[in-house]
């Protein structure tokens, strides 16, 4: 089935005859499918217990995952024979969003009401709930890209999936043949009906990732990896440069910025200001922006930005409460 995609078409340009130039054009040139196997288990015994399993194998591949793909990959890569850019892709590949595995479930159990009543087990049991779900899936798929330590723009690197190449990087495989790690979730639900004189309470405690798995939700497509060295040294890098043809006149020797001299000489009093809040927030408060202070004020933005912790997805999460039933 044809579906709509940009494609780069030469055109005569009107304004200077016998050049052309290039016009981003929507097409219906891409097409694809998705094929799929679903298999479902559901189980009840009695009335206490609810449980269903379900697995789902899905193939969608496509010449392009969205309008935008071929703009966004294949059409900033240059061949090196032609010098002109690659070609749309002549042959379905995997797209942004195909999970191949998807595992799901759920499990309910519920204690009656009425169950062995006038004994201590049974007011310790009655109305208590249970209710577990759990997920597995296969991660998305995304492209390698040589590591240039973030091609143009180091602060918006390449970061899988759904990522592009960017103006300066190249890929280094098919588009979409790495995949991301499989992410799990197992959350649980457990309450308690309580009667107390004319109401009903329910006491709950809801788990969230209960067994805190550390989901891969994004990394950076130059490594593979939830981190990118060269990425980190070449945004703190242009940061030095910056704060040095920024405080150029305070700069010491050492690289140390002296800021006890004041603002008023700065030619942006405003960023003088900043930079000694900043070395009173990341270091001794002495009025001396030291390499190492730098250091770790540009680090602790950098983490802010990209650290590990942006790569996962939330961690285990335990809530307590009660519900009051009218």
């Amino acid at each position: 089935m044809s579906e709509p995609a940009y494609r780069i078409r030469s055109y005569n340009d009107p304004a200077f005859p016998g050049k052309t130039v290039n016009v981003n054009i929507l097409t219906n040139a891409d097409f694809g499918y998705a094929r799929g196997i679903d298999v479902k288990l559901d189980r009840r015994v009695g009335t206490w217990l609810n449980a269903a399993v379900a697995y789902t194998l899905q193939i969608a591949r496509n010449t392009g995952s969205d309008p935008f793909s071929y703009l966004r990959t294949s059409a900033r890569q240059v061949q090196g024979v032609t010098g002109d850019r690659l070609p749309p892709p002549e042959q379905a590949l995997p797209t942004d969003d195909n999970r191949l595995h998807n595992i799901v479930g759920t499990v309910a159990l519920t204690v009656p009401n009425d169950w062995r009543k006038g004994t201590a087990v049974g007011a310790l049991l009655q109305s208590v709930g249970v209710f577990a779900t759990f997920r597995a899936v296969s991660g998305l798929p995304y492209t390698r890209i040589r590591n240039t330590g973030g091609g143009n723009d180091p602060t918006n690197p390449s970061l899988a999936p759904r990522s592009g190449f960017g103006l300066e990087s190249n890929s280094i495989e098919p588009i979409n043949t790495s995949t991301l790690p499989w992410t799990k979730n197992l959350d649980v639900r457990i309450t308690k009906g309580v009667k107390v004189g004319a109401m009903d309470w329910q006491l709950f405690a809801d788990a969230r990732n209960v067994l805190n798995f550390r989901n891969v939700v994004r990394l950076f497509a130059e490594t593979g990896d939830v981190v990118n060295p060269l990425n980190r040294s070449t945004v703190l890098a242009t940061e030095f440069q910056d704060l040095k043809a920024e405080a150029a006149s305070n700069l010491r020797p050492n690289g140390d910025v002296d800021l006890t001299g004041g603002c008023s000489t700065w030619v942006s009093p405003v960023n003088c200001v900043m930079l000694q809040r900043t070395e009173a927030r990341w270091g001794n408060g002495d009025g001396v922006f030291s390499v190492g202070e730098q250091q770790r004020a540009f680090n602790a933005e950098y983490n802010l930005l990209l650290g590990v912790q942006t790569m996962y997805g939330a961690p285990r999460t335990i809530r307590l409460g009660a519900e009051l039933n009218f």
